[in-house]
């Protein structure tokens, strides 16, 4: 019984414990504020154009995924240990190459946009809204340029400024929309205002923490050699990803409506809290899982990380029995989004016991490949399972198919971190 109890107090009171707290309570902080402005914006707006503003965020976020190509991953990877053994001038090399890299991103991504709003806005948005379009691509620029800042503070291990910055960023946009509903001006346009805009003024307040210039370092050809095999199948991952998580509400606004799409949004943006908290989890672990020589010190780090996963699990447990009272907080038009917000809760169990697993994977053994093919296997059977249950079970179809890729993925990580643990060589790979 004493060894179970040392065992909890040394996990409780670790340094990664520590550190992931610090980043749990700021980003719980923040998805605690996006739930306030979750709710006042859908109350506000009604389901049909709550769900469009819903679309527009889910097309922004899947851009920054093609934008953002797995860079954030090879800054954690390879900057943060660079800046505990303050080799400052070599990190810095890598910020601004990685930031010009991003930038010329942004740039032919929003240049493919503006060529052709009409079909995209019909293609996305089922609409002939082009405004839209612009909105996408500004909200865009804004989230990619400041996830770079988020990014570049977490490999320097500055946890509680990237918190602050998190959390900022959803106190703005709550005192723009009750600015809106002071003034009497909710609507569609005024919304998307309020979210793209705070993008650009977090960006520029985190200058005061983090300033990268523009241009190549003079070894920027040796940095991309050392990063893109590393960052590129991230990136490829966290492409698929995205799209597998986002591309629900696009395809209920396709096939179903705008109020189906708004009311699986205002539940499924409550329930986006949970990989939002487990991903700040993941970057904590992530340093430290860069770090391990012998799979004795793994196994031990493995084993507290994954005792962490399960409190953070019993919490989701909480999350469903209080979910009915916070959907009631949206107003009567929304009423069925409760039961989705408690089956969505459950199904991010498993992605989140799943966490352990798979950044070992990605940072102690060096495979991001098993992660990012085992996403690419799933994308095009959720995009096809989505389109054919929609029509049949409308904004119930997409809980069902998240619940079994996070499932599925929780169980395949879980065997491969088995098998390389279980191979006899002391040293990791």
């Amino acid at each position: 019984m004493n060894k179970y109890i040392s065992d909890l107090k040394d996990l409780v009171f670790s340094k990664t414990a520590k550190d992931a707290t610090v980043v749990f309570i700021g980003n719980a902080t923040s998805s605690l504020l996006a739930i306030v402005f979750t709710i006042f914006a859908a109350r506000s707006l009604g389901p049909e154009n709550w769900g469009m503003v819903a679309a527009v965020t889910s097309l922004v976020a899947i851009l920054v995924a093609f934008g953002e190509l797995g860079l954030d991953a090879g800054l954690l990877k390879f900057v943060s240990k660079l800046w505990r053994e303050n080799k400052f001038k070599e990190a810095k090399s890598i910020f601004q190459t990685v930031f010009t890299v991003r930038l010329m991103l942004a740039a032919t991504i929003i240049a493919i946009l503006f060529l052709a709003p009409q079909e995209i806005s019909k293609l996305a948005f089922n609409s002939k809204d082009t405004s839209l379009v612009y909105f996408s691509a500004l909200g865009f620029l804004a989230a990619l340029i400041f996830d770079y800042q988020i990014a570049a503070t977490q490999s320097k291990e500055h946890w509680i400024v990237a918190a602050f910055l998190l959390t900022l960023t959803n106190i703005i946009r709550i005192l723009g929309l009750l600015f809106l509903i002071w003034t009497d001006s909710v609507n569609l346009a005024s919304v998307l205002k309020v979210f793209t805009g705070s993008g650009f003024i977090c960006f520029l307040l985190s200058l005061y923490w983090h300033q990268t210039p523009l241009g190549f370092s003079k070894n920027w050809q040796e940095i991309l050699r050392q990063i893109i095999p590393f960052s590129g199948w991230m990136g490829l991952n966290k492409i698929v990803s995205v799209l597998n998580g986002r591309i629900d509400v696009l395809l209920l606004l396709s096939l179903s409506s705008a109020y189906s799409a708004g009311v699986y949004a205002a539940a499924n943006r409550l329930a986006m809290g949970v990989p939002i908290i487990v991903a700040s989890f993941a970057t904590v672990l992530a340093p430290k899982l860069a770090g391990f020589n012998t799979k004795e010190e793994l196994e031990i780090y493995f084993k507290k990380s994954l005792g962490l996963t399960l409190l953070i699990s019993i919490g989701l447990l909480f999350g469903v029995l209080v979910s009915p009272f916070v959907i009631k907080l949206f107003g009567p038009e929304y009423k069925e989004a409760g039961p989705i917000l408690q089956l969505l809760f459950i199904s991010y169990i498993p992605f989140t016991l799943s966490t352990p697993a798979v950044n070992t994977l990605i940072y102690s053994f060096k495979r991001p490949q098993i992660i990012a093919i085992m996403t690419i296997i799933q994308s095009p059977l959720v995009i096809a399972a989505n389109y054919f249950l929609i029509p049949r079970f409308d904004i119930y179809a997409p809980v069902v198919i998240i619940a079994a890729t996070n499932t599925i993925s929780m169980f395949v990580s879980y065997y491969f971190v088995w098998r390389y643990l279980s191979k006899k060589e002391e040293g990791l790979q």
